[in-house]
């Protein structure tokens, strides 16, 4: 290895400090637009889709395998399983035909909970094509009311659409 000579190591004293600190300010700074482009970009994914509430209907019912609607509510409402992952609860929407009619389904990690109503299925059917997903979703009631009758589970999903030019 070849030896420096002095003014050599002057330099690398005096400059190598300030070219770490340039280089760790440049890889900052490039961090920062980057960080500021995907939150323009998101911003504008945001600013061109709307997101729409929803009463889910049919949820008193009991689904072809027997599973009781509002046992899986209640149980979505608790957390418990099949509905207690970390990375949250799937909520889909999936289109179909009920007596020859368009029918939209809604599914919770693959198990239906219900419907979208009656009232709302034009809407999907004409804006099917600019559905996104289900971005939430609340469940509500369960317990019993002042005279002691048990209340419904019931529940509300926002939907994402595309916006419409």
């Amino acid at each position: 290895m070849k030896k420096l000579k002095t003014w050599q190591i002057v330099l690398l004293v005096i400059f190598y400090p300030i070219g770490i600190c340039v280089a760790a300010a440049a890889r900052r700074e490039a961090k920062e637009r980057e960080d500021a482009a995907r939150l323009e970009a998101w911003r504008a994914k945001q600013a061109a889709r709307e997101t729409l509430k929803f009463k889910v209907v049919g949820v008193t019912f009991k689904n072809e395998d027997g599973k009781s609607r509002q046992t899986l509510l209640r149980k979505l409402h608790f957390g418990d399983a099949p509905f207690n992952s970390d990375e949250g609860v799937d909520i889909t929407i999936e289109r179909g035909a009920y007596q020859g009619e368009p029918a939209f389904s809604v599914f919770a990690e693959g198990h239906q909970v219900g419907n979208i109503s009656k009232d709302d299925v034009p809407f999907f059917v004409r804006r099917w094509s600019d559905f996104v997903g289900v971005t939430s979703a609340e469940v509500y009631g369960g317990g019993t009311d002042d005279e002691g009758h048990s209340i419904n589970y019931g529940m509300k999903i926002n939907c994402e659409f595309r916006k419409q030019a």
